[in-house]
């Protein structure tokens, strides 16, 4: 917001400067000099006049840019020589003080889109020039805020840095980004649902030996493992796409589950996240707090997927029961109810 509002101030001041009249300033009163000795005077005075203003402070700081925009439109009025107002800044605290360096270009940015004429332009450029040879700016900051075109020739190879300029801006438009925000390639889970499948459905043509369709398995499984390091990938988002593809193979195949593709891969994965990401799957979807949770979503092909894998002991039937069991008080609960209706049905027995 501070920005802005500095970014309005400016361009209030240097509308407010265009607007009035060629022939008068408000801060800056430039004599009329018609020799070196005369210019040299005149510019001490308005450079006493500069540090007067900035001397007493933030109650002047309009005054201060106001002067500077002044100082910029005489130059490209033709009231004041480039060179002489860069000898001006130089004997100002313009030239020691970053803050106010930072606001002169900051006007001369802006006047150098309503130069008007080619006259008026080749003045601004020439002012830039001097600023920079008289140290009044450093050059890089110049280059940081000013256009190209304003840019000193003698000190910039401003064709090559145009070339350089449009390559950077065509990149920063047309470059498609292929990490998102957690560091992972855009398109790696793509191709990692394509192995998945091939994985899940692996097929020959003529029929290949075990010993060959082992080894296949064993390649595949090593491109996913590759291909998650490769590509940045979360490994258990990973794994839980290949739970969900497991699980649909499974549903569609008369196949044992002991013997599927898929168990190859599982196999690079520790007990741990393997269990993790099940109880992931099986879980109820969050909810907020005071409100009654969601069923879970149980399908038959996800208690086969899930038994399968318990069989193969790749994951802790304890450790996923844990989660998914009731907890105390409700099977309390449960419990209560029935000896209550045990209760009721022996006292019921022997009466008439």
């Amino acid at each position: 917001s501070n920005s802005f509002c500095h970014l309005t101030a400016i361009v209030s001041i240097v509308s407010s400067s265009f607007m009035a009249s060629p022939l008068e300033n408000k801060v800056l009163k430039l004599n009329k000099c018609t020799d070196d000795e005369s210019w040299k005077k005149e510019i001490t005075a308005r450079a006493e006049d500069f540090n007067a203003l900035d001397a007493e402070g933030e109650s002047k700081k309009d005054e201060m840019q106001l002067f500077l925009t002044e100082v910029l439109w005489s130059v490209m009025r033709g009231k004041m020589p480039s060179q002489k107002a860069a000898m001006l800044l130089a004997k100002t605290s313009v030239m020691s003080k970053t803050p106010l360096q930072q606001l002169l270009l900051d006007v001369m940015w802006m006047a150098s889109f309503d130069t008007g004429t080619k006259e008026a332009r080749d003045e601004l450029n020439c002012l830039v020039s001097h600023l920079v040879d008289q140290k009044v700016v450093p050059l890089r900051m110049v280059a940081l805020n000013l256009e190209i075109e304003n840019l000193p020739n003698s000190q910039t190879q401003n064709n090559l840095l145009k070339k350089k300029s449009n390559q950077a801006k065509t990149k920063v438009r047309y470059t498609v980004q292929r990490y998102n925000l957690m560091k992972e390639h855009s398109e790696g889970y793509a191709r990692m649902v394509v192995l998945l499948d091939r994985l899940a459905d692996l097929k020959f043509d003529p029929e290949a030996t075990p010993e060959q369709r082992a080894e296949t398995e064993q390649v595949m499984a090593d491109d996913i493992i590759r291909l998650t390091g490769f590509a940045n990938l979360c490994p258990n988002r990973t794994l839980a796409l290949a739970f969900d593809i497991y699980e649909k193979s499974l549903a569609s195949k008369e196949d044992s589950a002991l013997l599927h593709p898929m168990i190859e891969l599982f196999k690079r994965f520790p007990l741990k996240r393997l269990t993790d990401i099940a109880i992931f799957v099986l879980l109820p979807p969050f909810t907020a707090a005071g409100k009654e949770p969601l069923p879970a979503p149980v399908r038959s092909s996800q208690m086969l997927m899930v038994a399968s894998l318990a069989q193969v002991g790749m994951i802790n039937l304890e450790t996923l029961w844990g989660y998914l069991s009731a907890p105390d008080a409700e099977i309390k609960k449960v419990g209560d109810e029935l000896m209550s209706s045990y209760n009721d049905l022996l006292n019921s027995i022997g009466k008439v």
